[in-house]
This record gives structure tokens, sequence and C-alpha cells, in this order.
């Protein structure tokens, strides 16, 4: 072999030997290293979050019941109004003057019925009189009843005129305030599409107003929504105004059905602040709902817990210091710690990983 042959052979076997050297450290190193610990107890709460939204409490879509143009803007968006303001007004000269001539026409056909029915009071008074004068004869009687027999009929088509003139003014009443378009309820109008002078279709949304209340929604996994309850406590925190802000609110209702989102069913999850705070619609919020509180428990390390066959399972020493595994069951867990219902008691010694 030559010279070059042979150094060139010894680096190789050199480089080979760092790498497997260097390959046999690494293994060791990532080998799990377990050391005795002895079992204590602690508080453990449970928590299940969600990523949701602000949305209001209560929100509308406004629009006219008629068509028409509108003559007057009362409010813009940001504006905070009552229940009942007008917000904007339709041209309604033309409902306004038919309104004027319906109401019109209506007292002059209760003036009508009015002297009609004293014309009949006093046809009955005749005939009363003709009843007691013992000189008048029966055809004078006869006739005093007909007479008073159509001052009746008139005075019921008088009161069907009457009625219907009413009706009449009724109805170009509930025109006429169609032209007002009003608050449903005290909000905020957070939406205008409309300016004066335009033309607008009826039933075509022009105003959007939200209620100054606020509600989070937050969508659970099937999963976590099981462990929720009506009532439950929640942390909210969110971002407004670029400073993070924690809320408490109350869970106040749950989607009895699933919602699919990326093909995942999920429950929406409604609850309500218990502070009264200067929020924004469609802010996202983080939402922390504790489901459990265990005091003075058994814990250990969510990783010693080992799941074989839908068992959970520790590893102890027995009577001589072997490792073994112990069954246990789990309750909840809280970060990395896991509570332990039975199978362990405090002072109890278990192999726990160890944390490089």
């Amino acid at each position: 072999m030559k010279k070059n042959d042979l150094k060139l052979s010894i680096i190789a076997i050199v480089i080979l030997g760092i790498i497997i050297g260097s390959y046999m450290y690494h293994a060791m190193a990532k080998r799990p290293v377990f050391v005795l610990k002895t079992v204590g107890t602690g508080n453990l709460s449970e928590t299940v979050s969600a990523t949701g939204h602000v949305i209001p409490d209560t929100s509308a879509n406004l629009s006219f019941e008629r068509s028409g143009k509108i003559v007057k803007i009362n409010h813009v968006v940001g504006d905070q109004v009552k229940a009942g303001e007008v917000l904007a007004s339709l041209d309604g000269s033309d409902t306004s003057a038919q309104l004027d001539q319906a109401k019109s026409q209506a007292n002059s056909a209760q003036a009508i019925l009015k002297q009609s029915q004293e014309n009949l009071k006093s046809a009955k008074y005749k005939l009363r009189v003709l009843k007691t004068d013992s000189t008048k004869t029966y055809n004078e009687k006869q006739e005093q009843e007909k007479i008073i027999d159509a001052d009746k009929a008139l005075v019921d088509s008088r009161i069907a005129q009457v009625t219907a003139a009413n009706a009449n003014v009724k109805y170009l009443s509930l025109q006429v305030a169609k032209n007002n378009l009003k608050a449903p309820f005290g909000g905020i109008v957070s939406k205008k599409d409309v300016e004066e002078g335009e033309t607008v279709t009826a039933g075509t949304p022009i105003f959007t107003l939200i209620s100054p209340n606020y509600k989070i929604e937050a969508y659970f996994s099937q999963n976590d929504v099981v462990k929720i309850k009506i009532g439950d406590s929640a942390q909210i925190s969110l971002e407004a105004s670029g400073n993070n802000q924690n809320l408490v609110a109350k869970v106040t209702a749950i989607d009895p059905a699933a919602t699919q989102i990326n093909g995942v069913s999920s429950y929406k999850v409604t609850l309500n602040l218990d502070t009264d705070v200067q929020l924004r619609a469609g802010l996202n919020a983080d939402v922390s709902i504790k489901v459990a509180q265990r005091n003075n428990v058994v814990t250990v390390p969510k990783a010693d817990v080992l799941e074989k066959d839908n068992q959970s399972y520790v590893m102890a020493p027995d009577a001589r210091g072997k490792e073994i595994l112990k069954k246990v069951q789990t309750g909840i867990s809280s970060g990395n710690i896991t509570e332990i219902v039975s199978g362990l008691s405090a002072g109890d010694q278990i192999f726990s990983l160890q944390n490089k």
C-alpha cells in the first residue's frame, strides 16, 4: 500500500469514529432519564379556551315599508338614539293630503250621523205623543211608525258610512307613519346607506342599528363544550385601543346543535359581560372558562402518566425497588399537572421523568 493511501485510510477511520461517537453520544442524551419522586398534593383548576368575538346584544337592519324620496335624514353613523326617534323621512305630501281629506270626510259623516240620530229621536217622541192623544187616528200613528223605521234605516246607513270613513283615516294614518323610519330600540347607528334626495325602495335596508350592550360568542370543540354549564364564569381577554383588557363574563347560552367550521363540529357559546364597558363590535376575544376546581388532591406531572389500552399507569417501584407499571385513575389536568383520583396516595413514590 502506498504511503498516501495509508494516510487517507487513517483519516477516514478517524472521521468515521468521530461520527459514530457523536451519534452514540446524542442517542444516549436523548434517552429519557427517570428519578424517584415522592407524590404530593395540590390545587388544580381545569379551563377550556377558545377565540371568539364581540357582537352587539341586539342588531337590526332598518328599511322603509314604502318606496319614496328621502327628504330628511336626522342621524348619522355613531349617533346614539332613543327608541321611537325618527332616523329619516320620505316625501309624504301625497299621503298627507289624502289623510287631511279623509279626516274632513270622517268629520262630515259624523255630523250627518248626529243629525240623523236627532231626527230619529224626534220621530220617536212624536209617536209617543200621538199614542197619548185620543183624537189621533190609527192611520196617523201607523204613518209615524213608518217614518221611525225609515229614520232607523238611515241611522244604520250613516253609522256604516262613519265606520268606513274612520277606517280610511286609520289606513291613511298608517301610510303617513310609514314616511318616517323610527328606531325600534335605543342604540347606536352603525351604518347609513342613503343620502337626502335619493329614492329608496320598500324593504331595502338603509340603516343598521345596534344596541349599546355587547356579548361574546365563541365556538368550542365537542370535547370541551360538554364540560361547560350555563352560569359558568369566564375570563375574557381582548385588545381594545391597543391595550389588553381582561374582563369577566358568564355563560348564558350553549347551542344544542353543532356548527361545521372547516369541517369540524363546534358549538357556539354565548357569554354576557359582568361589567358595563365601552367595546366595539367585531373585536377578537380570547375566552377561558373554568370548568372544574379541585383542592388538596393528589397530583403528578402529566408527563409521568402513561396510556395503554385506554388505561392510565405510572411507573412506580415495587418492594425491591424494581420498576413496575401501576394502574391509576386520572381526573382533571391543569397545565402540565394531572390529578390522580385513585391508585396513588400522597407520600407514595413514582419514577418521574427528569427534565434536561
